[in-house]
């Protein structure tokens, strides 16, 4: 599949598991696909810290039946958004959760990946493919400011980003760890 196609996917998924979702909102997955999760695995202990806090309070019970377990999110098929809750529902034991992301490679994204994605959904915008938000172009002014959290309208979301599935230890723990789940 090509590129753009693939990130139509991928942003027609975002769409439907958040039908409203914000413009940032849709910048902070294409800063995850192209940087990963880099800046929170500088600190390893903060978090596994902060995973386990979240993994604590994930409500038992009821689901979302269209919440993937794994939700690619770039569109050369490498990065990945690990949702939590079906994770625990599955009975993954946390420790797996954690020690494998924690320990994962960095991704060392680039700031040009970034900018050619945000131009591919431009492009989408432009063309009809998507309608949604006026325009992705003011994101260039700061990614720093797309690390933060999902806007209050996102709706509730527990994820980790999987940095590398191609990566041959990562793909050996998704197939083990996942498969058939």
């Amino acid at each position: 599949m090509a590129e753009r196609e693939c990130l139509l996917e991928i942003v027609r998924t975002e769409i439907h598991l958040h039908p409203d979702l914000t413009e940032e909102d849709l910048w902070k997955l294409l800063h995850q696909a192209a940087f990963g999760c880099d800046h929170l695995l500088l600190d390893p202990e903060a978090f596994v810290r902060d995973l386990r806090a979240e993994w604590d309070r994930l409500a038992v019970g009821p689901e979302r039946s269209d919440e993937p377990l794994l939700q690619v999110i770039d569109p050369a098929r490498r990065t990945a958004r690990l949702h939590l809750r079906p994770c625990r529902s599955a009975g993954i034991p946390l420790e797996a959760v954690s020690s494998f992301l924690v320990s994962q490679p960095m991704k060392c994204g680039s700031k040009d990946r970034f900018e050619h994605l945000l131009s591919l959904v431009e492009a989408l915008r432009r063309d009809g493919a998507i309608d949604l938000l006026p325009s992705v172009s003011p994101a260039r002014e700061g990614l720093r400011a797309l690390i933060g959290h999902h806007g209050p309208r996102y709706g509730a979301v527990s994820y980790r980003v999987i940095n590398d599935l191609t990566e041959r230890r990562t793909a050996v723990w998704v197939e083990e760890t996942l498969s058939g789940r």
